[in-house]
């Protein structure tokens, strides 16, 4: 078995191969401009969802941020309370000249308590003689 190949033969190959060829671009190019459509369409969609994600952690920040300076402002006014009252507070060198004046009135109170019994007995022995002796 010959087989011949002439130009018609050789050119009508070339036209189906090319057709074919042709066929697959077009086919491709299609297929690819809907993928190109898909993912432009999903990059879209992740873009939105980033956007909003984004956006909803910022107002949470904001909200936390708010919450904290308000906190941190009230801790600011307590501290500046606690530090006003031990400023008045008593101190140790307060107590220890309080203790001492205590300390020295007490010994004075002693000291008059003694006086007075001792002028109370002179009382009593000057009130006793002038019962014995009399007036006079």
């Amino acid at each position: 078995m010959i087989i011949e190949i002439n130009y018609l033969t050789v050119v009508i190959i070339g036209a189906i191969l090319s057709a074919f060829a042709g066929a697959l671009w077009a086919i491709g190019r299609t297929f690819l401009q809907q993928y190109g459509t898909l993912v432009s369409s999903q990059l879209e969609a992740v873009q939105d969802a980033e956007a909003k994600a984004a956006e909803e952690i910022k107002d949470r920040l904001d909200r936390l941020e708010a919450d904290h300076s308000a906190r941190i402002l009230d801790m600011a006014r307590q501290i500046s309370a606690l530090e006003d009252v031990s400023a008045k507070a008593l101190t140790h060198k307060d107590l220890e000249d309080l203790y001492g004046k205590i300390n020295a009135t007490s010994g004075d109170v002693r000291e008059m308590k003694g006086e007075l019994k001792l002028i109370n007995t002179n009382l009593h022995m000057i009130l006793n003689r002038i019962a014995e002796r009399g007036m006079t």
